[in-house]
């Protein structure tokens, strides 16, 4: 009678190995994510710090700038990323391009750097935009697929959930918006790591109380989401019995259809126009406003508005209405970045 011996079976084998290999892609991750927070923090530590010193000096001084030579910086067209970080500072009628000025750190009375150390540097170094004041790091750092040259929303997030914290904890807990940019309303999922963490609550303007709803990955997971801009807090206990807050600011929402007044008519006859009128207000306090157009005849039905307006309309040049003599109405249309918009049925019969 022949024996039979027990092995593993390939399948059980391969099985064994894909599970470890997961294993290891998931700590992986958590650790890199971990890694990058971190940088940033760090990083946004410092910048935020040259910027307060700087605002101080501004403010003390006359609104004068403690600043050596400037300093050109052209950026790549299709640097979409590096663009959006400049943008308010950009030179007058140009895109890509905005002159920086170099900081004078004894001014400043910063001496301790870990970034920007190299003050004769065009580079390795921080300047000023004196259009809209704030501070860059011109060599600019790397944090994964991204290159940082000042605060973002993103650090600027972080460093407002770490505010009420000693140090820096490992794992962070972690807030993640459905969208950074402007919106009518913005969701954020909370992941607070249950084997790090007790007596934990998560509430919203320091009133509303978010209920736990799922867990995954060793996180304990809170749905969000509250009216206008709005705050995050999560308390929570450290292993140590340390009780700590972490605060997240939804600072991107915006609900307020963007405003715009109308002068009166003028006559006046210029090619296939008999006159105009002016637009003599326009604003949006929050988003910005994306479109401003109007078309002739009536299309102020708002379901339909906005659809019409995307392909059609005349945007105006000098915020000059023209008037034609054979349309009794025109429909102005304006829309900021989140959506919002209002819609102005004007009576053009001159």
């Amino acid at each position: 009678m022949k024996s039979r011996k027990k092995g593993i079976s390939v399948v059980a084998l391969v099985a064994s190995v894909a599970i470890i290999v997961a294993l290891l892609t998931t700590v992986t991750i958590s650790g890199v994510n971990t890694a990058h927070n971190a940088k940033k923090i760090a990083f946004g530590t410092e910048i935020n710090m040259m910027q307060t010193a700087l605002d101080a000096y501004y403010t003390k001084n006359n609104a004068t700038f403690p600043v050596k030579e400037a300093v050109v910086l052209t950026m790549n067209s299709s640097d979409t990323e590096m663009i959006k970080q400049f943008e308010g500072s950009f030179n007058e009628g140009v895109n890509t391009e905005a002159t920086l000025y170099l900081l004078d750190y004894n001014e400043l009375g910063i001496t301790s750097l870990k970034y920007g150390k190299q003050q004769n540097s065009q580079k390795d170094v921080y300047a000023v935009s004196k259009i809209s004041g704030k501070v860059y790091y011109l060599e600019g750092i790397k944090i994964g697929g991204k290159k940082y040259y000042t605060l973002t929303d993103d650090i600027e997030n972080l460093l407002n959930y770490n505010s009420g914290k000693n140090t820096v904890n490992t794992p962070l807990i972690l807030f993640e918006p459905n969208t950074t940019e402007w919106a009518q309303s913005v969701n954020v999922i909370v992941k607070v790591p249950t084997n790090t963490y007790t007596n934990v609550s998560v509430v919203i303007n320091d009133s509303t109380s978010v209920g736990k709803y799922s867990s995954d990955g060793g996180y304990a997971i809170y749905n969000t989401s509250g009216t206008g801009n709005y705050y995050i807090s999560v308390n929570y206990t450290e292993k140590n019995g340390e009780q700590k807050k972490a605060k997240y600011t939804v600072t991107n929402v915006d609900t307020e259809a963007p405003k715009i007044t109308v002068g009166d008519k003028v006559k006046v006859t210029t090619g296939d126009s008999v006159g105009y009128m002016k637009i003599t207000s326009k604003s949006d306090n929050l988003s910005g406003i994306k479109t401003l157009k109007y078309d002739y005849g009536d299309f102020s039905d708002v379901n339909k508005a906005k659809e019409h307006f995307i392909n059609h309309g005349v945007e105006p040049k000098d915020d000059i209405i023209l008037i034609k003599e054979k349309y009794d109405n025109i429909t102005l249309y304006i829309e900021d970045n989140s959506g919002n918009f209002n819609v102005v049925l004007l009576d053009s019969k001159i």
